[in-house]
């Protein structure tokens, strides 16, 4: 990114649109679980608890936690379908 002949100064605007663009899964996740005042929605709190129950899911949830796995990859409907059944 940093190779091009830019401007300092437009280099890191295109920096920080990327870095935005790349951790705001996170950061929307992040703010949706801080939201103290009330609890997750059912339908998350059933993803939860089928992870709870796979120390597979547990690991890739971790792994989403520390930003290595993707949120739209743990939350794909394939891979919640999967955590769901068990499997």
């Amino acid at each position: 990114m940093f190779s091009d002949r830019s401007t300092f100064d437009d280099a890191l605007v295109d920096y920080q649109s990327a870095r935005d663009e790349h951790v705001m899964p996170m950061y929307e996740m992040t703010f949706d679980f801080a939201q103290l005042d009330q609890p997750p929605p059912p339908e998350m709190q059933q993803v939860l608890g089928a992870v709870a129950r796979s120390q597979d899911a547990m690991d890739d949830f971790v792994s989403v936690q520390a930003g290595t796995l993707p949120i739209p990859e743990f939350f794909s409907p394939d891979n919640v379908g999967r955590i769901m059944a068990g499997t």
